[in-house]
């Protein structure tokens, strides 16, 4: 058993050629959405906190429509505003961005404009965290609640329109590499890194980026002590394409 797996968590190892392991990924990924539906707990994926809310005593069968088959599947922003408290059932995600000081305007906007834009645009649930004092990141936390069947999670989406504003810098020389760091618990960092570092080692040679985990000494002070940070380097387009695979 891994150590990075809680007292009631089992691992899995793939192994394989990387095409192959990728399509026995996504039928694990089918089966673990199966157990959700049925009320099961799932673990926390790479660098979101989820969890499920609690299911009503009839299980999932219980929250649909009295006649007729449900509705069909959006697998783009659903409609309205940011998201209210989650249904039960429905996964609640959440990513957590430590953005400079310098770079927090870029996101917020003048009156706040950029920052609504990216709550509209994703409909995730989109907040920036007050400073703390000798601290010069501020935590930036995207989050959203899904149903178990859906393909599209806003709080992904809020993390990526984020991101493209922290590494979007035009005044940076073109031979600086963009950063960007993720903060996470120190029992996710394993889904990134996988076993022996392999994983981390396949989305660099995918993306071009360096991907890197840092001491729990280099957490900053918005983070908890639990916390650790993931940093991505390398050129504007890797960086993000790291980030959203992560």
């Amino acid at each position: 058993k891994s150590p990075l797996a809680g007292p009631d968590e089992e691992s899995i190892l793939v192994a394989g050629p990387y095409d192959s392991m990728k399509i026995a990924i996504n039928l694990i990924i089918d089966k673990i959405r199966e157990g959700v539906a049925r009320g099961m707990k799932p673990a926390p994926s790479t660098l979101a906190l989820s969890h499920v809310a609690p299911m009503p005593a009839g299980g999932i069968h219980s929250m649909l429509p009295p006649h007729g088959p449900p509705p069909p599947q959006h697998h783009g922003p659903p409609p309205g505003g940011p998201p209210g408290p989650p249904p039960m059932g429905a996964i609640h995600t959440e990513y957590r961005l430590l953005v400079p000081e310098t770079r927090v305007g870029g996101i917020i906007g003048k009156g706040g404009d950029r920052l609504r834009t990216i709550r509209d645009g994703s409909r995730a649930e989109v907040r920036v965290e007050r400073g703390v004092e000798g601290c010069e990141e501020r935590l930036v936390v995207c989050s959203s609640h899904e149903p178990v069947e859906s393909e599209y999670c806003a709080a992904a989406e809020g993390l990526m329109m984020c991101a493209e504003r922290v590494v979007a810098d035009r005044n940076r020389d073109p031979a600086t590499p963009a950063v960007l760091r993720m903060l996470a618990a120190a029992n996710q960092m394993g889904a990134v890194l996988g076993i022996k570092g392999q994983t981390v080692r396949q989305i660099s040679s995918d993306t071009g980026a360096r991907l890197m985990v840092l001491s729990r000494d280099k957490t900053p002070a918005v983070g908890g002590p639990h916390d650790e940070v993931l940093e991505i380097t390398g050129r504007q387009e890797q960086v993000l394409q790291a980030a959203r695979i992560c």
